[in-house]
């Protein structure tokens, strides 16, 4: 696993800026998908003493379930396209059609 050693980086930078995009961008994408979790539930796993509850809540995105919504809502209403959604919430395009195309938030959103 991409672990904070491998990346270079912070338990706390884990913590703000893992995400699934991080697994899929290190080529372990399969892992999550083989194991069925999410990065939330791996680094969970992989690091089970510190406290993921931020991670977890956010569902392994670096983006909030409140982001989550608003990028939703922007990409249903046609106003801006994916890209310009990515660069307006600091992420990739990549980022936005995880985001738009997983069903995990689309209970928080009233059409």
């Amino acid at each position: 696993m991409a672990n904070s050693e491998q990346l270079g980086w912070t338990l706390d930078k884990v913590q703000k800026e893992i995400s699934n995009s991080t697994f899929l961008n290190n080529n372990l994408g399969g892992m999550l998908r083989t194991l069925k979790i999410g990065a939330a539930e791996a680094v969970a796993m992989a690091y089970p003493n510190h406290n993921w509850s931020y991670l977890i809540d956010r569902g392994g995105y670096v983006l909030t379930k409140v982001q989550a919504q608003e990028i939703r809502k922007l990409y249903a209403s046609g106003i801006i396209n994916q890209r310009q959604i990515a660069i307006k919430y600091n992420v990739s395009p990549s980022q936005v059609n995880l985001i738009v195309k997983n069903k995990v938030f689309k209970e928080d959103i009233k059409n």
